[in-house]
């Protein structure tokens, strides 16, 4: 997904991030220590 970023002139760190939180679950307890890095990152715009 990143190379289709880049393809298409997004700049990381600049209008999209990609975090990889390695063997964490993918449910709404997991989400919920998380949420604030994108919601940090889309705010700041």
């Amino acid at each position: 997904m990143d190379e289709v970023m880049k393809e298409n002139g997004y700049e990381e760190g600049v209008n999209w991030i990609t975090v990889k939180d390695e063997g964490a679950p993918h449910s709404e307890l997991a989400w919920r220590s998380r949420v604030k890095i994108p919601l940090e990152f889309l705010l700041k715009q």
